[in-house]
C-alpha cells in the first residue's frame, strides 16, 4: 500500500536524517572502522547469521 504525504513526508524526514548520522560518523576519525565493526556485531547477534566457511582468497 503506497504512503500517503504525511507518511511520506516522515519518511522521507527519517531517511535524510540517517543518512546524515552516517555520514557524519563515517567522517569522523576511524568512523569507517567503528561502522564496519558495528555491522559485524549486529550480524553475529542475528539467528540466521552464518559466518562463511570458505578461506578468502587473494
Amino acid at each position: 500500500m503506497p504512503l500517503d504525504d504525511v507518511q511520506n513526508r516522515a519518511a522521507s524526514g527519517a531517511l535524510f536524517r540517517l543518512l546524515d548520522r552516517f555520514l557524519a560518523e563515517r567522517e569522523s576519525s576511524g568512523g569507517a572502522s567503528a561502522i564496519k565493526a558495528a555491522h559485524q556485531a549486529w550480524m553475529e547477534r542475528q539467528s540466521w547469521y552464518q559466518p562463511a566457511t570458505v578461506k578468502d582468497v587473494p
